[in-house]
């Protein structure tokens, strides 16, 4: 299990952009890779029964919260998500072991909010429950994610951008902590972008011009599939 990866990605997500904090925490965490046999069957999580809850940890923002499912879901090793992540279940950011393994809401009779069918659940949890299920419905599909080898670039300007790719599939993942909406120029990732590559973004399902600067949404994971023609 990838504890380094964990708590880095924990602490990239929350900390402030800087020369050793923020993003450049994830990147370091990959970075360190070659340490492991083969990184690819490390387990990496979101949080356990031994750790507080996500969502609590990213001070209750749905942003952040995206952001780390996308890493996630996208990143090499195999993805395990703690029961009740996918409807923002919470608890002290300090570890209480009760609280963190409190059930899950539904499956009782009588029960006032169910997570099986949606009922009584608040908006916001709704819209974490359809961002993971479109999400990991898109993995299973992906190759690329399954198989691919990865390729990350050192987080630049409040960006992280890294590829999972095979010799037939790429996707390109970019998280941006970015407060304010921000254009993100493709001319560095050329390596990986041949000149009549094409995108289409995963979670919207809109075409991606890849040779002008991306326009990326305030705290935002995008995942775009590339099509090489």
């Amino acid at each position: 299990m990838d504890f380094p990866l964990h708590d880095s990605l924990r602490a990239g997500l929350m900390g402030e952009e800087s020369a050793s904090e923020g993003l450049l925490k994830i990147y370091l965490a990959i970075a360190n890779d070659f340490i492991y046999p083969d990184a690819s069957n490390l387990v990496i999580f979101e949080g356990n029964h031994d750790t507080s809850r996500l969502f609590s940890a990213l001070n209750n923002s749905l942003p952040h919260y995206k952001m780390a499912l996308t890493y996630l879901a996208t990143m090499r090793g195999i993805p395990q998500f703690f029961y009740g992540t996918e409807v923002l279940m919470q608890s002290p950011k300090k570890r209480d072991d009760g609280k963190v393994r409190s059930d899950f809401p539904g499956g009782w009779t009588g029960d006032k909010i169910s997570a099986f069918t949606g009922k009584g659940l608040s908006k916001m949890q709704k819209e974490a429950q359809d961002f993971m299920r479109q999400l990991l419905n898109w993995r299973k599909t992906s190759a690329a994610i399954h198989q691919g080898k990865l390729l990350h670039y050192l987080p630049e300007n409040g960006c992280y951008v890294y590829f999972r790719y095979t010799g037939t599939q790429k996707v390109m993942v970019i998280l941006n902590k970015n407060t304010i909406e921000t254009n993100l120029a493709t001319s560095r990732f050329s390596e990986m972008l041949s000149p009549t590559a094409k995108g289409r973004n995963i979670l919207t399902g809109q075409e991606v011009d890849l040779k002008k600067p991306l326009h990326l949404s305030p705290l935002s994971a995008t995942i775009i599939d590339i099509n090489e023609l």
